[in-house]
């Protein structure tokens, strides 16, 4: 016996063996794909959404991905493939799936799995996972490629609490009218706040957005399209979540409407804020110019000479300068210019006009439309200085010129100069100085530079070393460069007035030109010597100041990245820049550059941005994409202002995805389908389409300032699983967002019930009014089935059960079902009523071969039974009694034989199938006996002979 365990226990091994084959076989198959789980770093306090809220997630990786999310072990409603390579936000509903329906988690802590598969690829990643501002977010840093691609799993572990949604803090003012003209754009300014989206609405429209985390956030709203006429103004203001209590206040004067939050104190619990501000937004037509005239002193200056200026003040806007009414002069303009502006006196035509009294005007106009100004004009040694200083602001919008009149006065066309005779020439980088240095000209001498006959330099000195600037650095591309000495070559004419008469000898070397003065005699001349030297000036190009090294491109509504080396020309000196733990490299400086972006239409952004300079070799300077009409391939220049040095790359700027969330509910054959849109931006105006088992239906989605959910009804959709396709249109910001989703339509109960009419017969009542095919149904009772076939016009059919004998039978109402309805049985009973008729009686014997049937009275527990029989062949028969079987004892020669008994109620199968089940129950009963006693004996005989051989060993 001890052997026959052992085989058994070998087999068992063996059948271990296998499956462990089995298992490592399927190990193989997946052993070159990866998984890891990690959990969320929270910094020890768990996440908090409000009830029906989002999670809001963001996901920072450079490939393709799908993601799915279960909470507390369930499967959410995400479960899609995510063709773009990040993702700004993905909202995670709070609900999970259970069965064909989405539930909502309630209040509480739950637990959440992210879990993000990579197919088919190379790239190995290091994850990381945090929650910053109430956002989870995922970073996948790439860190090498593998040789063979695979599949990987990275999951993220973690906890969220579901707390009570109280909903954002609303506040809602009234700014009443704001005014601006129609050339004008809208100014908008946001304080207080370091994170907010702002929704601008026109007339119940979506007209503009902001999306900031910079405070104070400052931007324009164009308007300049706007017809004249007065417009509903509503600004929407939502905030994340925040620690404190605001209020908000607003201001719409100036063509600027200014938000400030103010917060009033910390609060440790945090609060969203949404404010609602209305405005009535007035388009007014550009008033009459106003001319406001002031008088200046006169200046006088020498034939050929220009007129110098200066100013004073802190705006900017235009100077135009007339000489007895030509323009001489016109050009935008600073008022905190700190070099003076020379004027020149010549015509259209390049002449000079003629010595006497001229007509001097100057006109000026400022970018600030809601001030005015009470200008001072100062004249010192014939400069004139324009001090604005002096202003007052105005609620309304002003279009002032001031209109400033002198008098000039040139003089001294007779003049006569002294040549200096010299064959040296100057050459300089673009935008150098030109360096002098003036050796031996003793006391006030006074110098003037032209070049191309322009003047660039004019001044009383007694330096000996001067450095005259060829080039004005702006702050703005806007701007004109005051001075801008360009590439090429151009005259250069030096005029000195001296008090001593001299020998002049020239020479440019190293990059100075020299100016050797040798006193001939000690006469001092009160009217001054004249000194006069014509020579050419070489601009060769500049090395260009600023390189893109390289782009890296994103979507729409992120930021382009261009690494960037710049020169600084002036470094700042930071004391406390002392801390050699800073992970990140500190700027040295500061630079103004330009930013020019054009497609192949032309230019379609210009800017200005202050670019940190750092002491590395490079470093990102990002563009905010949004800043473009639409996605694209561009051209990007960064001109360095200190220079006009620029570079130029190529960048392109993808389009955005977008998602929305979906769930559905199915009843009675139709699908309806609940489009949540709300994790769109404002902008969202696109047709979407729904794809259903080869129905499509097309709605328009609009955002706007009202509900984001929209329902879609799918009518008569037969029972089965589908792929529901929700194409979202894109545009020239957006891609086609194309999401699919699961629907299962069920097979629906059919009605069915039944009356009786008091007549043998019953009534059966179906309701399948949708079915598309015909379906059975069986009506049976007392062992007579009676089938029909039903469709979706019928209503109800009369079931007639007269042949069956007096008594009550139950009833069973079978519906086989279709590809519509599901099947369904139900019981019931009917009572059969006949009029009592005498039994007959049989005196003669029925002839051998006839078949008759023997009737007689049953016994008390019986009742009447029927039989039939051949000659010589066993006959039986059965009789009822209160619907129980009762088997009677067989007879021969077609003779009744012995009643039965039965007792009970409802209604009994045929004797016949009685007898023929039970047999078939004992013959299967039968067989598995015969099967256990063989096996139990064949075990008993192993064990016999194996214990027998056991005791012959022995006594062996």
């Amino acid at each position: 016996m001890k052997k026959l365990l052992l085989i058994v226990f070998i087999f068992l091994l063996m059948g271990a063996v296998c499956a462990h084959d089995d298992a490592n076989g399927t190990a193989d198959h997946v052993l070159g794909d990866t998984e890891s789980t990690s959990s969320i770093d929270d910094d020890g306090k768990t996440l908090e959404v409000g009830e029906g809220d989002y999670i809001q997630i963001g996901v920072d990786v450079d490939q393709s991905y799908s993601l799915n999310v279960y909470i507390d072990t369930k499967q959410s409603t995400i479960n899609e493939d995510m063709d773009n390579v990040s993702h700004d936000r993905i909202d995670i509903p709070t609900s999970v799936v259970s069965g064909d329906d989405e539930v909502s988690l309630g209040l509480g802590r739950h637990n959440i799995v992210y879990e993000f598969k990579f197919t088919n690829t190379t790239s190995v990643y290091r994850p990381n996972a945090f929650v910053s501002d109430s956002v989870v977010y995922f970073e996948f840093e790439f860190i090498r490629t593998t040789k063979n691609p695979q599949n990987a799993i990275y999951r993220f572990t973690s906890q969220f609490n579901i707390i009570n949604g109280s909903g954002p803090i609303s506040q809602t003012l009234d700014l009443g009218d704001v005014n601006i003209t129609r050339t004008d754009s809208l100014s908008f300014a946001l304080r207080g706040l370091t994170s907010a989206t702002v929704d601008v609405y026109l007339d119940g429209e979506f007209f503009d957005s902001f999306e900031t985390d910079e405070n104070p956030f400052e931007d324009e709203i164009d308007t300049t399209k706007l017809a004249i006429g007065s417009y509903n103004l509503l600004f929407i203001v939502e905030t994340g979540k925040v620690r404190g209590e605001y209020t908000v206040e607003a201001d719409g004067s100036k063509s600027m409407v200014s938000i400030k939050f103010a917060r009033s104190k910390i609060t440790s619990a945090q609060n969203k804020y949404l404010a609602t501000i209305n405005a009535t937004l007035n388009v007014c037509e550009i008033p009459d110019v106003n001319e406001i005239y002031v008088d200046a002193p006169p200046v006088e200056v020498t034939y050929t000479r220009s007129v110098p200026i200066r100013f004073e003040g802190d705006d900017d806007g235009n100077l135009t300068v007339y000489i007895d009414g030509e323009k001489v002069y016109d050009s935008s303009i600073l008022l905190t210019w700190e070099n003076t502006v020379y004027i020149p006196t010549k015509d259209s035509n390049g002449n000079y006009f003629d010595e006497g009294v001229h007509d001097l005007t100057f006109e000026f106009t400022f970018s600030d439309r809601y001030a005015t100004f009470k200008p001072e004009i100062r004249e010192y040694n014939n400069v004139l200085t324009f001090d604005f200083t002096d202003s007052k602001a105005t609620s309304s919008f002003v279009n002032d010129k001031y209109v400033i009149r002198s008098n000039l006065t040139i003089k001294d066309k007779a003049t006569q100069f002294i040549l200096i005779m010299s064959d040296a020439s100057v050459t300089i980088v673009h935008t150098d100085d030109l360096n002098l240095k003036i050796d031996d000209l003793q006391g006030l001498y006074n110098l003037t530079v032209f070049v191309d006959d322009v003047e660039i330099y004019d001044e009383y000195t007694s330096l000996d070393e001067i450095g005259i600037k060829t080039f004005l650095a702006r702050s703005s591309i806007e701007e004109v460069n005051e001075r801008d000495i360009q590439v090429g070559t151009h005259t250069l004419r030096f005029e000195f007035d001296a008090l001593y008469e001299c020998d002049v000898d020239v020479e440019f070397k190293k990059g100075v030109l020299n100016f050797k003065f040798t006193k001939k005699d000690s006469n001092v001349h009160s009217d001054g010597i004249h000194y006069q030297f014509n020579t050419t000036l070489t601009v060769t190009e500049k090395e260009k100041t600023v390189h893109i090294v390289r782009v890296k491109n994103y979507t729409y509504f992120d930021d382009t990245e261009f690494i960037v080396m710049m020169d600084l020309y002036e470094t700042e000196d930071d004391d406390d820049d002392d801390d050699e733990d800073d992970d990140e490299p500190l700027p040295v400086g500061t630079q103004d550059v330009g930013i020019i972006v054009s497609d192949d239409n032309g230019v379609v952004y210009r800017g200005d941005h202050l670019m940190n300079v750092y002491d590395v070799p490079e470093w990102n300077y990002e563009f905010e994409n949004e800043l473009l009409s639409k996605a694209g391939t561009y051209t990007m220049k960064i001109i360095n202002l200190a220079d006009n040095t620029y570079d130029t790359a190529r960048f392109t700027v993808k389009k955005a995805d977008r998602s929305f969330n979906r769930k559905y509910s199915s009843d009675d054959f139709n699908v309806q389908f609940t489009l949540d849109f709300s994790s769109c931006r404002s902008d969202l105006n696109a047709p979407c389409t729904i794809e259903l088992d080869g129905q499509k239906k097309t709605i328009n989605v609009k955002k706007g300032s009202s509900t984001s959910k929209r329902e879609v009804l799918f009518e008569d959709v037969d029972p089965g699983t589908y792929t529901a396709t929700f194409t979202l249109k894109g545009n020239e910001i957006y891609k086609d967002t194309v999401l699919q989703s699961k629907v299962t339509v069920k097979k629906e109960d059919p009605t069915v019930k039944y009356h009786t009419t008091g007549s043998n017969s019953l009534v059966v009542e179906i309701d399948i009014g949708k079915s598309k095919s015909g379906a059975d149904l069986t009506v049976s009772a007392g062992g007579i089935v009676k089938k029909f076939t039903v469709d979706k016009d019928t209503k109800s059919l009369t079931v007639d059960f007269s042949e069956l004998g007096s008594g009550t039978y139950d009833v069973d109402i079978d519906f086989g079902g279709n590809g519509r309805y599901n099947s369904k049985t139900i019981d019931g009973a009917i009572e059969i009523t006949h009029q009592e008729n005498p039994v007959p009686q049989h005196d003669s014997q029925p002839d051998e071969d006839e078949n008759n049937a023997g009737e007689g009275d049953g016994n008390d527990d019986g009742g009447v039974g029927t039989g039939t029989g051949d000659s010589n062949v066993a006959g039986s028969g059965n009789g009822t009694y209160n619907g129980q079987i009762s088997f009677n004892g067989k007879g021969f020669d077609g003779k009744l034989g012995t009643q039965g008994s039965g007792s009970g109620d409802g209604e009994g199968p045929k004797g016949y199938e009685i007898t023929k089940n039970v047999v078939k129950q004992i013959d299967e009963s039968a067989n598995a006996l015969l099967i256990v006693i063989i096996v139990a004996l064949a075990i008993w005989i192993l064990g016999f002979i194996y214990e027998r051989r056991d005791d012959d060993e022995e006594e062996y």
